[in-house]
């Protein structure tokens, strides 16, 4: 069966965290799950064995991207990748409290720590905030095993960590083995490699409704720590346009793009997504056809489909995130 190339819409997967917030609705006037509190999770595009995005539009509605990915794998990542999942997860995060201090193992000690362990490289886009809002990312200077676990006993572990002030349109890359936490009062669009592999260093000594502290991973994650690293951070009053707000990484490159008038791409052979960053947009595709976005979706634009335009509803921002074929190797320092 001939793939039928499309830009194709999903059906977001909302997940309750302890830590949700409001600012997804807010933001976007998106109708949550009213059975479902405290949304902290909006999964857009994913590709797992515990959850994979539903086709909304066109002619694979109600397929799910795993059928697609099986069937159709190098129409839609092109002919230089050899993976066989989707390989990139992309989320919203809406964080109503701060989140636990963590850490993604980096690939060369997955295999090390087993059960399951996938590595995790990621960057954070700020599409809204409240003034309280900030980003932990790194070390002021390099710590210590034993004296970061000090710190988070005694409590002064906040003092150790570089501190962020968030404003719409930044960027931050976490590379994997970077110590990390997102603060309260952000709404950030994730863009990350396809794993869902967290160690909790530290939960700030938060408990559930029945008083129970959540699982911490100190040993894994001292294991997967790299003290060294920084967080590489670009700010969005930054004036060039279109501007990469990705650091060089071998998983992904986000371009940045402010339009007021229609604006061609194209695919260079790999997936894109493009995702509409404040007001809606519509992708115009190579055999006349059309699909609308509201502001905060996402659409994967499949390796064949060669040429597409971004029609602007209003002068407005959108990101184009271009796939990377599979890396042999994780480089061990990629900022």
């Amino acid at each position: 069966m001939a793939f039928i190339p499309y830009p194709i819409q999903f059906k977001p997967i909302y997940k309750s965290r302890i830590w949700g917030g409001t600012l997804l609705p807010e933001t976007y006037g998106r109708k949550l799950p009213p059975s479902t509190p405290l949304i902290g999770e909006s999964w857009e595009i994913v590709d797992r064995d515990d959850a994979t995005s539903v086709v909304q539009n066109g002619p694979y509605a109600g397929h799910t991207l795993t059928d697609l990915m099986h069937d159709f794998r190098t129409e839609i990542l092109g002919q230089n990748s050899s993976e066989t999942r989707f390989p990139l997860l992309f989320k919203i995060i809406d964080a109503g409290e701060l989140l636990s201090l963590q850490v993604h193992p980096p690939k060369e000690i997955c295999a090390q720590l087993g059960n399951g362990a996938e590595p995790k490289t990621e960057m954070w886009y700020i599409l809204n905030r409240k003034p309280e809002a900030e980003i932990l990312a790194g070390f002021k200077t390099p710590l210590a095993p034993e004296d970061l676990l000090n710190a988070v006993r005694d409590g002064s572990i906040r003092d150790a960590l570089q501190i962020y002030k968030p404003q719409n349109c930044d960027a931050f890359f976490i590379e994997s083995g970077l110590v990390h936490a997102i603060g309260k009062g952000n709404l950030i669009f994730e863009i990350q490699q396809n794993s869902d592999t967290t160690y909790r260093l530290s939960d700030w000594g938060r408990t559930d409704a029945q008083g129970n502290p959540r699982e911490l991973h100190v040993k894994e994650g001292l294991a997967s720590l790299k003290p060294n690293l920084k967080c590489v951070y670009k700010s969005g009053s930054e004036q060039c346009n279109p501007r990469t707000v990705s650091a060089p990484n071998p998983f992904f490159e986000v371009t940045e793009a402010f339009i007021t008038e229609i604006t061609p791409l194209k695919t260079h052979g790999g997936a894109h997504v493009i995702t509409a960053v404040d007001l809606p947009i519509t992708i115009r595709y190579n055999t006349g056809g059309t699909v609308s976005m509201s502001g905060g979706e996402s659409v994967l634009i499949p390796a064949v489909l060669n040429n597409f335009e971004i029609i602007p509803s209003a002068p407005s921002t959108f990101l184009d995130t271009a796939c990377r074929p599979s890396p042999t190797l994780e480089s061990a320092n990629i900022s």
